[in-house]
């Protein structure tokens, strides 16, 4: 790939409630895949993304409940 000019990239990750299993599943396949040898980074963050999704909905939670 090659850049005719400088550029951002920009993704934006969405991990759907009915698709969490297979997320989880297809991260744990990507790490086992970096142990042998490393090619990729842990772009998606599942962890990541399900915690700030929990804190938030906490924070939600009890600005709403208050």
């Amino acid at each position: 790939v090659c850049n005719l000019a400088d550029c951002v990239k920009v993704a934006v990750d969405f991990v759907s409630p009915e698709n969490l299993d297979r997320c989880s599943q297809l991260t744990q396949e990507f790490r086992n895949e970096n142990e042998r040898v490393t090619w990729k980074d842990d772009i998606l963050q599942l962890s990541n993304m399900c915690w700030s999704a929990w804190e938030h909905t906490r924070q939600l939670e009890s600005t709403t409940t208050s």
